[in-house]
């Protein structure tokens, strides 16, 4: 709501004069705060702020201010220094919202840290419910920071969805995101979107200084046609407008009846209204007989976000509702339609609903997509799909990205035909958020892609997907005080060695420290060694496992490793210690399951597979510029965390290695003539095919006897073609069973090709 803060902002500037004092600044800002105006309370705290930051009040409010209305960076900052003032002795709760500033802002290992010590530390003063959000929040910060692209389960979603034509074409997928919808974004938010018939249908908030509401937007989609910033539409129009009511917003189209919300007094109700069958035809799809859904709405409780689907030939309305008998906030309910009525609505369960909040429910092919804050994911609202069983729901599977991100991505929508897909989110981009705040919602869509890779590329999906793999070591090792370039120890040596000096890394990092600075600096150390060091072992096991596989199909794989080093010493020196990191690598698999890796690695093994490394040792390089290269501070410059992240090797690509050039043969390698009289002499012809990629030279051709006298019409046979090689027999002087070899002798072969000749002589 960019416009509508600027034109609040303009208004508090003209109206109070100056000189005024920041307490009746303050006092403004209280006043619009305990009216729910928050862009408002803003405006009037930050102009205090800014003649007064010392107040801890002022600050407080202020950042509260600043979390309403989705300027994420600033809360953070300021809620930073709230506890670093207070330490939670006034206000406990500061944490929290530190932390979850810093989930929103993409930080998710300070995140984890904070929540995990908001619980620990503030339990007996803390606001029970945060409580149980902290500890829902470590969980996914973890999982967040554990997220990687590639995600073969939300594919698998969408090969379900797929149609049988689309699933003849190809085996990946590819969720390929276009920029905005254009057009229809404005400062505003947008939200809603679906396709109905040849419109877009959204809704829309609007505001000036006098009115603020929503309104349920047309948009006509030129078929066929895109623009850079996605979907070509047209003719913007409003529904609001021709069914003359106001504040009405999420729009769904199911057999041409339509569902939305309707708010009244900020209470919002379930509607419908019919459709015109004549205005339908033209495409424009008009509005007739509004009528609240009596049936399913009580009052004091919010119904909204509806969305119809048949379900075993019943039709079933979802929604989201904060109505009695749920597990808190909002949850998302289902109503079956019985004659021409709703029937008293389910809550969906525990599997789906949480103690946060679950909203924009949409049902397609037995799976329910909807958006939650509680579940484990990335941010505020992320998108979730959970496959519907019968009686119950699968676990609910985050869509990871692009569809999610660390703000909210809501209203997810997915077209059958073409799995064209649209969602809303005020993520970083969005056309109203700037400079860190993410005040409003634009509409994003695009397209589930069905990429045609050649076989071995697919196969190797589920390897690329555990990438990359980031491995840690202490301080100058392996090998330290050398300029060697390589290592015979194994990176498992490493890595056991660097867990030994976790006490020294402990006690080094808290001097100097007293109380809770102490602990927070031990809490980070231990952190990273848990959340940093520990999983880079466990995804190179998991690589490794995935990696084997793929060797023992015969594939000729190359992997691609990063060498980085902490600027403690001269580059050159740091050059080849990444190289020995990298080394340590290489001696991993050496010794990883027996031994396993050294037919690959040797390019001995039977089957053709091989593996290669493609060594990238950066040294300091690529190192952070703010770590200390001080030789007498070691604590900044060998123990500190910004250190510890700058010595590490990362496995950060997978590719095929081409196939080397090489000639094929195919050809037949015996023929029986049968019985034949001694005075008959027989021909037979062989054809001699290369099917390879290389051309194949005949050197030369023999025969194990005189009475046989192979010929070929050619001994150059280019990849893809044949030549003729004609084989005679001589009977004469010959009885009973015979059997004669013919020699190709191929370039750059040691052995000869062997074809037999059979004959039976009477």
């Amino acid at each position: 709501m960019k416009s509508k803060f600027a034109c609040i902002l303009l208004l508090l500037i003209s109206a109070i004069a100056f000189g005024q004092k920041p307490k009746q600044y303050v006092k403004l800002g209280d006043k619009a705060r305990e009216n729910g105006n928050w862009p408002a309370a803003y405006a009037y705290y930050e102009e205090a702020f800014l003649l007064d930051s010392t107040d801890f009040d002022l600050n407080l409010h202020y950042a509260e201010a600043a979390r309403q209305i989705k300027s994420f960076e600033l809360a953070e900052r300021l809620y930073d220094k709230l506890y670093e003032k207070d330490r939670g002795r006034v206000f406990p709760d500061g944490l929290f919202w530190l932390a979850m500033m810093q989930k929103h802002n993409g930080k998710y290992e300070d995140a984890q840290r904070n929540f995990k010590k908001y619980a620990k530390k503030h339990k007996a003063k803390a606001d029970k419910k945060l409580l149980e959000r902290a500890e829902q929040e470590v969980k996914s910060a973890v999982w967040a920071m554990e997220y990687k692209e590639n995600n073969e389960l939300t594919n698998k979603i969408f090969l379900e969805l797929a149609s049988p034509e689309q699933l003849q074409k190809c085996r990946l997928l590819a969720a390929e995101m276009k920029t905005l919808i254009g057009p229809v974004n404005s400062e505003q938010s947008e939200i809603a979107p679906r396709i109905f018939s040849t419109q877009l249908t959204y809704s829309t908030y609007y505001s000036d200084s006098l009115s603020e509401y929503w309104m349920m937007m047309k948009s006509a989609i030129e078929t066929g046609k895109e623009n850079n910033s996605g979907f070509l539409v047209s003719d913007i129009k409003s529904y609001t407008d021709e069914v003359g009511l106001k504040n009405e917003a999420n729009l769904f189209v199911f057999d041409n009846v339509a569902y939305f919300t309707r708010a009244e007094n900020g209470i919002s109700q379930l509607w419908s209204a019919n459709i015109e069958k004549a205005s339908l035809q033209e495409g424009q799809g008009k509005l007739i007989n509004p009528h609240p859904i009596n049936e399913l709405n009580e009052k004091g409780f919010v119904f909204t976000m509806p969305c119809v689907a048949e379900k075993e030939g019943t039709e079933i309305l979802l929604f989201s509702s904060n109505r009695s008998g749920g597990f808190g906030g909002m949850d998302i309910w289902a109503s079956e339609r019985q004659n021409d009525t709703w029937k008293k609505p389910i809550n969906l369960g525990g599997i789906i609903n949480t103690p946060g909040d679950e909203l924009t429910p949409f049902y397609l092919k037995n799976h329910l997509f909807f958006s939650s804050d509680w579940h484990e994911g990335m941010g505020a609202q992320d998108v979730f799909c959970a496959k519907d069983l019968g009686n119950v729901y699968d676990k609910p599977l985050n869509l990871g990205r692009p569809f999610n991100s660390p703000q909210n991505d809501i209203y997810f929508w997915l077209d059958e035909t073409d799995l064209i897909f649209l969602f809303s989110s005020n993520r970083e981009g969005s056309t109203g958020s700037t400079e860190g705040v993410y005040c409003c919602n634009d509409i994003y869509g695009g397209k589930v892609e069905f990429i045609c890779e050649k076989e071995e590329i697919s196969e190797l999906a589920n390897l690329m997907s555990s990438l990359p793999v980031r491995l840690y070591f202490h301080n100058d090792e392996p090998n330290p005080d050398s300029r060697d370039t390589t290592t015979t120890l194994p990176y498992s040596s490493a890595y056991e060695s660097y867990l030994e000096k976790i006490p020294t890394y402990l006690r080094e990092n808290g001097k100097g420290l007293i109380g809770e600075k102490q602990e927070e600096a031990e809490t980070i150390t231990q952190d990273f060694f848990d959340l940093m060091v520990k999983k880079g072992m466990n995804d190179l096991q998991t690589f490794s496992d995935l990696l084997l596989k793929e060797l023992e199909q015969g594939k000729r794989i190359r992997i691609s490793v990063r060498g980085f080093a902490s600027p403690r010493a001269q580059t050159d020196y740091n050059v080849n210690l990444t190289k020995r990191r990298i080394g340590s690598l290489i001696n991993y698999l050496n010794e990883e399951k027996g031994g396993a890796f050294i037919p690959f690695i040797n390019a001995t093994a039977t089957n053709g597979g091989k593996l290669e490394f493609g060594q990238l040792p950066f040294g300091e390089y690529k190192s952070d510029k703010s770590v200390s290269d001080d030789l007498f501070n070691e604590k900044q410059s060998i123990f500190s965390r910004a250190a510890c992240l700058e010595r590490k090797i990362e496995i950060e690509s997978v590719s095929i290695i081409p196939a080397e050039p090489k000639a094929v043969i195919e050809m037949q390698e015996a023929f029986d003539f049968g019985k034949i009289l001694s005075s008959q002499p027989a021909v037979h012809i062989f054809e001699i095919r290369n099917i390879g990629n290389a051309p194949l030279q005949v050197d030369s051709l023999q025969a194990s006897c005189g009475c046989t006298t192979p010929s070929l019409d050619k001994s150059f046979i280019l990849p893809g073609e044949s030549a003729q090689l004609k084989a005679g027999f001589d009977p004469l002087r010959k009885k009973g069973q015979q059997v004669i070899e013919v020699y190709l002798f191929i370039h750059g072969e040691t052995e000869p090709r062997i074809i037999t000749i059979m004959a039976d002589v009477e």
